[in-house]
Parts: C-alpha cells; sequence; structure tokens
C-alpha cells in the first residue's frame, strides 16, 4: 500500500493547493493531508488585506475537498509558535504518529524543501507538483499581500463565502434597486434584498441569474451578518426604522442612504457610519 503525505498552512487555501491534492491522491492509495498551525504565527501573517481563517475553517474547507476523494484524510499539527520559527522536526515527529506507518512519497511545490523533506522522510521520495505555477500561477503569499478579491478566479467556491462582503438592500418597485444589486452580485457581494411589495415580481426577475442574491420578508432579520446596509426608497417603513434594531442585527457599521431619509446624528449615536447622497452635515 502507497502511503503519500501532503502538507501546508493553507493560509488561504487556493485552487493550487486543490489540483494538488487530487494529482497527490492519484499517486498513491491513502494520502494525508497535513495542516500545519501556529496561532501566533498564524495571526501575524496577516496584514489586513486577509480575513485572518482560524485553523478550524481550514479543516472544514479542506474536509468539504476531500468528500470525493475516498483515499483522503486531513488532520493538523503544531509546527512553530512564531513567525520566524518552524520546528521541522516537531512537525515530522506528530506527522508521523498520527499517520502511524511509514510514507513512501511526500508531495509538494517546493524545490527549496527537497533537502528537508530528505532529511525528516529519509524513506520516502519527494514528489514535486507544478513548481513553475504553471497551471495555477499563484501563490497564498500573494494572496495574503495582495487580497482575494485581486485574486478571486483562484479561489475555491466552497472558501468565497468566507470572504464575501454580505450587503442587505432595501428598496421598492422602479427604484433602481433591481440593476444596484446586479452590479453587486457580479463584484462577488452577497447580496439580499428586502422589498414589501414586490417581492414575487423580483424572484421572477432572479430566476435564472446565477447570482448570489436572496429574498427576505423580515425587514430586521435580514440584516442578520450583513456588512452593510443600503436604502434605495424613501417609503415611511424604512424613514421611521428603528436605528438601535439596525445597528444589533448588521455585523458592519456601514448605511448608505441613496434618499436621505434617515438623520445623520441619529445614526451616528447607535455606533455606524452614515452616507447620505448629495447631503452635507456635521455631527456633535
Amino acid at each position: 500500500m502507497k502511503i503519500g503525505f501532503y502538507g501546508g498552512k493553507f493560509l488561504p487555501l487556493h485552487m493550487g493547493h486543490i489540483s494538488c491534492i487530487i494529482q497527490s491522491s492519484n499517486m498513491c492509495d491513502k494520502l494525508y493531508v497535513g495542516i500545519s498551525y501556529s496561532n501566533i504565527r498564524d495571526a501575524e501573517l496577516f496584514n489586513g488585506r486577509l480575513k485572518y481563517i482560524p485553523l478550524q475553517k481550514r479543516i472544514e474547507w479542506l474536509k468539504q475537498v476531500a468528500i470525493p476523494l475516498k483515499n483522503v484524510e486531513v488532520f493538523s499539527f503544531e509546527d512553530g509558535d512564531g513567525i520566524d520559527y518552524i520546528s521541522w522536526e516537531d512537525g515530522a515527529k506528530q506527522i508521523m504518529n498520527h499517520i502511524g506507518e511509514n510514507v513512501d512519497c511526500v508531495f509538494g511545490s517546493e524545490p527549496s524543501y527537497r533537502e528537508v523533506f530528505k532529511k525528516y522522510y529519509p524513506h520516502a521520495k519527494y514528489i514535486m507538483l507544478d513548481h513553475n505555477r504553471k497551471e495555477y500561477p499563484i501563490s497564498a503569499t500573494e494572496i495574503r499581500l495582495e487580497g482575494v478579491f485581486k485574486h478571486w478566479e483562484y479561489i475555491p467556491n466552497i472558501c468565497k463565502p468566507y470572504y464575501n462582503k454580505k450587503i442587505v438592500v432595501v428598496g421598492t418597485e422602479s427604484c433602481g434597486k433591481s440593476m444596484l444589486v446586479e452590479k453587486l452580485a457580479m463584484k462577488g457581494i452577497s447580496v439580499k434584498a428586502y422589498d414589501p411589495e414586490a417581492l414575487e415580481e423580483t424572484a421572477r426577475w432572479l430566476k435564472g441569474r446565477k447570482l448570489d442574491i436572496s429574498l427576505q420578508d423580515d425587514m430586521y432579520g435580514i440584516l442578520e451578518g450583513a456588512d452593510a446596509l443600503m436604502i434605495a426608497t424613501e417609503w415611511d417603513c424604512f424613514k421611521n426604522s428603528d436605528i438601535s434594531e439596525i445597528a444589533a442585527r448588521l455585523r458592519g457599521n456601514l448605511i448608505f442612504d441613496y434618499r436621505n431619509i434617515l438623520e445623520p446624528g441619529e445614526v451616528s449615536k447607535a455606533g455606524l457610519n452614515y452616507y447620505g447622497v448629495g447631503r452635507r452635515y456635521e455631527i456633535d
């Protein structure tokens, strides 16, 4: 039985990783995919352009990748306690203890790791996969430095919801809502739309469009987990809305008021950032 190992931080997981896992699984009877982690190092690797990805989320993603690959097992191991320190020896011991048998092949994409793997896995063959990155010209380091949205095409679909900005758009018929939500969704933004009068008509408009747009009929419930609220109508139900309730439901703190129906001072007092259209105001 041929045993293989493929490891990485997967910060973040990208299509190049998935391609390597699929190729590796086809070259052995059993493939172990190991996620190396260090709580201190992993947190320090992020510079604000990328949302921090906890270990459990990476495990969840890789286990989803492994579902159709019946010979793949995902596990994690700690390999250091700082950004400049990686304990290859400790990591190798943890890996071998988990696998419990000799490893025949170690897979990777970095030529510089050849001697390291030769030292700690002396009986295993190091097999390089797409080390020139011709299939997927991307690295996790590039994504961390430049942000996921610049390299969105290399982010697996199972990961995209984690990064997506979620925006709630409220409006009525013929207020420009349909064009607005379509353009937002085409930018990779997850959109929730609320219309007190024309939900059925909006649902018909959405049919056949492969966009991340959902409709809800609960004016406040739709705000749960959203990063921003866009108001595209001046109807009284929105004009008289409970700002404190909005603030409690939103995950983010942005309100874009395209009809200038809210009082900026009240919005600010609730801890939200207000943006009107063509409107100047001062907040004490």
